[in-house]
């Protein structure tokens, strides 16, 4: 784990502060789940802009079910964390994401501010934390939950 500096405010583990909420890709071999419908959310969305406001491609109702009906809500963070490890972005209306994206709903936004989180998460250097996997770096749902905020 890296080295955290020193600071008059407490750190605290990622999972204590926001839900982490790991999306799902609905079977690519099935027609009936991609289409017109639903906004969802991959890698190659995020990066250009903070806010995300639209997608590469949709899913329809079906395809929505396949992924456990984890819709994402505005405001919401939603980071990156494998193989395209640090994109971060802020939800600007209702999406559904793939399983290399988490987003953050912050469980107390009296505690943590989502434009902070958006600030922090992209500044943070997360080499240590990362595993080697065949197509790049990766981080599991438990490396992030541990993610020091």
């Amino acid at each position: 784990m890296r080295k955290l500096p020193k600071s008059r405010w407490s750190y605290e583990s990622l999972d204590k502060l926001c839900e982490i909420v790991i999306g799902r890709t609905p079977s690519r071999s099935e027609p009936k789940y991609w289409g017109k419908g639903n906004y969802w959310l991959s890698i190659a969305d995020m990066g250009k802009n903070k806010e995300l406001t639209t997608t590469k491609e949709t899913i329809t109702d079906e395809g929505a079910d396949v992924c456990g009906k984890r819709l994402v809500t505005p405001g919401t963070i939603v980071f990156s964390f494998k193989l395209s490890i640090g994109k971060v972005g802020i939800i600007g209306c209702p999406m559904f994401t793939n399983e290399a994206i988490a987003a953050l709903p912050i469980k107390d936004e009296s505690i943590l501010n989502n434009n902070y989180l958006y600030y922090i998460l992209g500044s943070l250097d997360l080499t240590e934390e990362c595993d080697r996997a065949v197509k790049g770096r990766t981080l599991n749902k438990s490396k992030l939950a541990k993610i020091q905020i």
